[in-house]
């Protein structure tokens, strides 16, 4: 009797410990690495009794073996989980990063990785053993329809930053032409000129895998530098004060479709000042507007190289010396378009250039104190470019 028990008392044992497994020699440059970071998700997992490296265990249930392939920011890796007889249960594949977002991809791997190949082990059969008779309970196999190996949770090497910070320099004009009720027009052109500018978007879910990782905040202000405003129609030139900002900020959500395409919308609030002293051709004017608009975005190479596109109504809330200027009564309202390119390196340096436009569309009545004018509008392109971090 007591030669029985020390039999059984093995696989009790065994069973109470959990799966067995072991992480086999990787293949591939700087998989040494990887391999490590996949030893270390495993020993977290409750489910497991992990070999330590190099040591190997002749018990064990699943074998973890993996290469890793390619260069500089495009080095991939994948993993493969085997059975004692050497049947793959299930792979996983992913792109190595630096730091902490490459660490938390190799371990969403790695957990995704075991659940499906622990989902194809069959189940240990139930037996109990006296000194006259075995008595063993046979155990439905389980069901040996594969489980799908794609990733289970969001990859953060492959995501949108959480933070994303930006400067750079926008390059611009402005023209605004009022046409007046005796047919002849007041022109304002500042020509191109720079403002350097800050952007600022937040995506507090970015790694999230479901529906909230769509949440973004933005925010950017820019300012002119060098700019002024002369005028020489009287035959001798005068120079004017300028002053000419913008700020804007929204909220919004985008839609993930099939981890290529991003969109929806968004709303925000917006403020143009142009400001100039006072002068007989064009007054300084201010916008304040609200902004609801469409945002769109397509991964053309995962989050390095990606097309964000973006189009808005802007519902004004004033024009302040416009009005007084050309006429009190009428209307205004605006539209805004722009393309840009932007991306994010594995060690976390970012980029954007982009394209845009916006305009104004004004109408007067009644008299004002430079001219009576009839309609207007307000309008410029911008090309920025910029650089910065993110923080994933």
């Amino acid at each position: 009797m007591f030669a029985s028990v020390a039999l059984l008392l093995p696989s009790a044992v065994s069973a109470q410990r959990g799966i067995g497994a072991v992480v086999m020699p990787f293949d591939g440059p700087g998989s040494d690495a990887v391999r490590g970071q996949v030893h270390d998700a495993l020993a977290e997992d409750p489910r497991l009794v992990v070999a330590p490296l190099d040591e190997g265990a002749s018990d064990a249930q699943v074998l973890v073996s993996g290469s890793t392939s390619g260069r500089a920011t495009r080095r991939t890796f994948e993993l493969v989980a085997s059975d004692a007889e050497g049947t793959e249960l299930a792979t996983q594949s992913g792109r190595i990063a630096r730091g902490a977002a490459g660490r938390r991809a190799v371990a969403d791997a790695t957990r995704a990785l075991m659940d499906a190949a622990i989902a194809r082990l069959p189940p240990p059969p139930s037996s109990t053993r006296t000194d006259t008779e075995t008595t063993t309970t046979e155990v439905e196999p389980a069901d040996p329809t594969p489980t799908p190996a794609g990733p289970a949770t969001s990859n953060p090497a492959t995501d949108p930053p959480i933070v994303a910070i930006l400067a750079g320099a926008v390059f611009r004009n402005r023209t605004s032409d009022v046409r007046l009720e005796n047919g002849g027009s007041q022109i304002y052109d500042s020509g191109f000129y720079v403002e350097l500018a800050v952007g600022l978007e937040i995506r507090p879910l970015a790694h999230d895998p479901g529906l909230a990782r769509g949440l973004f905040i933005r925010g950017s202000y820019a300012h002119a530098v060098g700019l002024g405003t002369q005028d020489c129609g009287s035959g001798s030139c005068q120079r004017y004060d300028t002053t000419f900002f913008r700020a804007y900020g929204d909220v919004g959500f985008l839609f993930d479709l099939g981890r290529v395409v991003e969109l929806g919308a968004g709303l925000g609030f917006g403020y143009d000042a142009y400001q100039i002293a006072d002068n007989r051709v064009m007054p300084g004017v201010e916008y304040p507007y609200l902004r609801p608009g469409i945002r769109g975005r397509i991964r053309i190479l995962e989050e390095m190289v990606v097309l964000d596109a973006d189009v808005g109504f802007r519902s004004l809330f004033g024009r302040d010396r416009l009005s007084t200027a050309f006429g009190p009564s009428g209307d205004s309202f605006g539209m805004d378009a722009g393309l840009g390119v932007t991306g994010i390196f594995d060690f976390g340096l970012m980029y954007r250039a982009d394209f845009s436009w916006a305009s104004y569309w004004h109408s007067f009545s009644g008299g004002g104190t430079l001219q009576t004018a009839t309609s207007g509008t307000d309008q410029g392109i911008r090309i920025g470019v910029m650089l910065g971090y993110g923080f994933r």
